[in-house]
């Protein structure tokens, strides 16, 4: 492992991994709201990993991030899940929750912490209707 990777999985909270999840979600998100979305990544000012097997998004309760909450979104939920798949075969279940109007938390039934972007073999994405 070189040096920037142990600097992004540790010290960076391995923020690639999260982002690149958020971003696979994408197309789960209804086209009125994709915008919201986008921008409500933009509002993450802290991740919290729980025991490896889950990370909380928090963010900035500034009245701009405010204005992209999804009221559809306001009663906790999961609106997607993903089955990930690693370069040794391992299998990841994925869940993606939302509460309070936004995008909240990624939980897993493996610890999923340390992956890196580069040992994903594969992604497949269920959208929760």
């Amino acid at each position: 492992m070189n040096l920037f990777n142990i600097f992004n999985l540790y010290l960076r909270q391995n923020k690639k991994l999260i982002y690149y999840l958020l971003q696979s979600i994408k197309d789960c998100i209804p086209q009125e709201h994709k915008d919201k979305y986008a921008l409500q990544l933009d509002c993450i000012n802290k991740i919290q990993w729980v025991l490896d097997v889950e990370v909380d998004l928090y963010f900035d309760n500034g009245s701009l991030c405010k204005d992209y909450l999804i009221p559809e979104w306001e009663q906790e939920k999961i609106i997607a899940n993903a089955v990930l798949i690693d370069e040794n075969d391992k299998k990841y279940r994925l869940d993606f929750s939302v509460v309070n109007g936004r995008i909240f938390s990624i939980e897993c039934n493996l610890p999923f912490r340390h992956l890196e972007l580069n040992q994903i073999k594969d992604i497949q994405i269920f959208c929760k209707k």
